[in-house]
């Protein structure tokens, strides 16, 4: 079984990945809010997925529609006239607003198809109307089963989506943690090694989710990070044995406040600590 150092090392070194992602999730979160990343990356999204990067066909119409963007005054006709971006569309609305778009009603699978190829916001777009079609054709003229058939589409789709906004929000993740592992010198390497000669470190800590105790706790527990810490001797190698301790302290921040935060409480539990004078007054 580990030994207590062994532990303590590790605990010490969650703690600050833990912080460093909190801290960076939430400096991405500010950036993210203020560019109304979500917003943008929904809209390219809707644009790609019907096939309208210019804004001028069925994107226009889904985004002039109420059910897609409520808070708009739907008379926009181009992406830099629309006010009220929404950053979440339910998909049983965007199906919705794509049937009334096309002018799609129940009926049979053949109305259906005669209303998606008499649709000018369709006109030369063999792909969307394929796949319309398509649905027309699998819908039987249920508007219901036609709807969650559009619904369950633009779903999937989204989640390609969802998947480019998170790297790119990993990659700013990186850049912010890159940025305060310099400022701050928090070398993970220099950090493992006082804290494996100082076990008694990891004692201050404790797991937190708010972002502004573990920055306090991280300051006041005796981490040695800062410039003022200290220094390791790496002999001809210092300069780049820090330079990999700071990036692997960025790189943990990819890996989101949430995951160090479990891993903490886990590796805690594991080392057999028992609970606080706080959690048995709340018990």
């Amino acid at each position: 079984m580990f030994n207590s150092s062994i532990l303590d090392v590790t605990i010490g070194v969650i703690f600050t990945f833990l912080t460093v992602s909190l801290i960076c999730g939430l400096l991405t979160e500010v950036l993210a809010t203020a560019l109304s990343w979500r917003a943008n990356s929904l809209l390219e999204g809707i644009q790609d997925l019907v096939n309208d990067p210019k804004f001028t066909g069925l994107a226009q119409a889904l985004y002039q529609h109420a059910l897609v963007s409520p808070r708009d005054s739907g008379t926009a006709t181009t992406t830099g006239t629309l006010r009220q971006l929404p950053s979440y569309i339910e998909p049983l609305h965007f199906a919705d607003a794509l049937l009334d778009s096309v002018k799609i009603g129940a009926g049979t699978a053949a109305s259906m198809r005669t209303a998606i190829a008499a649709s000018p916001l369709l006109t030369g777009d063999n792909q969307m109307t394929t796949m319309l079609n398509g649905m027309a054709d699998r819908a039987g003229g249920s508007l219901d089963a036609m709807r969650q058939a559009v619904a369950a589409w633009f779903d999937a789709s989204m989640d390609r989506v969802s998947g480019t906004y998170k790297r790119w929000t990993q990659l700013y993740c990186f850049g912010f943690g890159l940025a305060i592992a310099v400022a701050l010198n928090i070398d993970t390497l220099h950090v493992a090694r006082e804290l494996w000669l100082q076990p008694k470190i990891t004692l201050a800590l404790t797991p937190t989710s708010d972002p502004i105790s573990a920055l306090t706790n991280l300051g006041t527990s005796g981490l040695p990070i800062g410039w003022g810490s200290g220094s390791v001797s790496y002999g001809g190698f210092a300069c780049t044995a820090r330079l990999i301790g700071w990036i692997i302290t960025a790189l943990s921040t990819l890996f989101g406040a949430t995951f160090w935060f479990d891993a903490l409480s886990g590796v805690v539990k594991l080392r057999g600590v028992g609970p606080s004078p706080a959690d048995k007054a709340q018990s």
